[in-house]
């Protein structure tokens, strides 16, 4: 970014307690990604109550629905950075704490099946 603002920060590679600091702080996490996976870093900001504001990937808007800013554009980036906070973000991303003990036991319940 040319003629960045002094509050505009680019953290890069940090560790996970400088990178959760600034989250925490931070009015909006700015994340763009051609082919991200699942989207977890905009979705850690969320945890964080800090509004993600991505780039318009389908998998973005799967996992993040209405409560992310989308952009396309420098002019939809712009306007997404100047909207308000939307509310209920660390809820929604609650929804998602127990993916990983439900992906085992889907896991476990068809290699079970397997064996006999």
């Amino acid at each position: 970014m040319r003629d960045k603002p002094e509050n505009v920060y680019y953290l890069g590679y940090q560790d996970k307690v400088t990178v959760g600091d600034y989250m925490k702080n931070a009015d909006y996490f700015v994340y763009n990604s051609l082919d991200e996976g699942q989207g977890l870093p905009p979705l850690e900001a969320m945890l964080l109550n800090t509004q993600p504001v991505v780039n318009d990937i389908p998998v973005f808007r799967e996992m993040m629905n209405d409560r992310a800013y989308y952009y396309t554009d420098r002019e939809s980036f712009y306007k997404s950075i100047h909207s308000p906070k939307k509310d209920g973000l660390e809820e929604w991303v609650r929804r998602y704490d127990n993916w990983a003990k439900e992906t085992i036991k889907v896991y476990e319940s068809v290699t079970g099946s397997l064996k006999k």
